[in-house]
Formats: structure tokens, C-alpha cells, sequence
């Protein structure tokens, strides 16, 4: 009998079945707050219909958020004293909390998502998606079949298989 390292380890095997997905339409503010709450850095964007049409990370959210005065003003100064980890710190701090659109119209995901998409199908080797993380550039690949969002493989995901030595 193959133990589980011995099997060619898929896409399908590794890949997070619960998905967090983002509606297009939604505003920065509750994107960013869904991806908090979900302790994730990115996540897919599906259209009004359920179609998968694109990804949205913090990374993509952040350099264009613009922050209340409140938020600008707590890192002022801090570069003439010792400051000790954790002090300072409000608790609780949320992106979500802090951000201000600057037009009264709310932002929308679809403003900011990275329309390519990298999907690998179900049956993908995992050293195959881990080459196309590698070769993309990227932290997340959605595993589909057909036009059907089946799961997310991360590179934590990657990185917990090598550690339970999986792969």
C-alpha cells in the first residue's frame, strides 16, 4: 500500500475546498474587511453570475487606500524613540476600519482586481502548481474544472505539506 507521500500528490489533495470569494462589485471597505476577517492576503472575484473573472489581495488594495488623519498620524515621530514590540499599538487595528475613500462614491473591487486569473485543474501534480506559483510570480492559483471554482492552493498551503513532509 503507497502512503500518501509516495502517491503523486494533486492539486484536488492540497488545494482549501472552503473558499472566501469576493463579489465584484463590493466595496473596497468590505473587501478588505472580508479578507481580514478570514486571516487571508487575497481572494477570488466572481462576477454577478458566479463567474470567476479575477483576484483581489491586500497587496493590490493597500497602496491605493487613502487614510484617515488618525491612521497618517500614528507613525509620527516614532524615528527618535525606543519603542518596545507591542507598544504604541492600538488594539484591534483594522485596514478596514481606516479607510477613507476620498470621493463620496465607494470604490469597487472590480476597480482594483487583477483581471489573470492562474487556474490549475484538479489533477495538476503539486510540483506543477508550485512551478507555476514560482514562474507566475504569484501567492494563489485557483483549482478549477471547467468554468468551476473547486478550491485555492496557497503557498502556506505548499509550505504546510512540506512541513508535514506530505510532498
Amino acid at each position: 500500500m503507497k502512503t500518501r507521500k509516495e502517491k503523486l500528490l494533486t492539486a484536488a489533495d492540497l488545494m482549501q475546498k472552503k473558499v472566501v470569494c469576493i463579489d465584484a462589485g463590493a466595496s473596497v471597505e468590505e473587501a478588505v474587511g472580508a479578507l481580514e476577517d478570514a486571516g487571508i492576503g487575497g481572494a477570488p472575484v466572481l462576477d454577478a453570475r458566479g463567474k470567476l473573472i479575477g483576484v483581489i489581495s491586500l497587496r493590490d488594495l493597500a497602496p491605493r487606500a487613502r487614510f484617515t488623519e488618525r491612521e497618517a498620524s500614528r507613525g509620527k515621530d516614532w524615528g527618535d524613540e525606543d519603542l518596545q514590540i507591542g507598544e504604541g499599538i492600538e488594539e484591534d487595528i483594522s485596514m478596514a476600519d481606516d479607510y477613507s475613500p476620498g470621493s463620496s462614491a465607494p470604490e469597487q473591487v472590480r476597480d482594483y482586481m487583477s483581471s489573470g486569473v492562474v487556474s490549475v485543474p484538479p489533477d495538476l501534480p503539486i510540483r506543477d502548481v508550485a512551478a507555476r506559483l514560482v514562474k507566475e510570480k504569484i501567492h494563489r492559483v485557483f483549482v478549477v474544472d471547467g468554468n468551476k471554482l473547486l478550491g485555492v492552493i496557497s503557498t502556506f498551503d505548499l509550505a504546510r505539506a512540506v512541513a508535514e513532509d506530505l510532498v
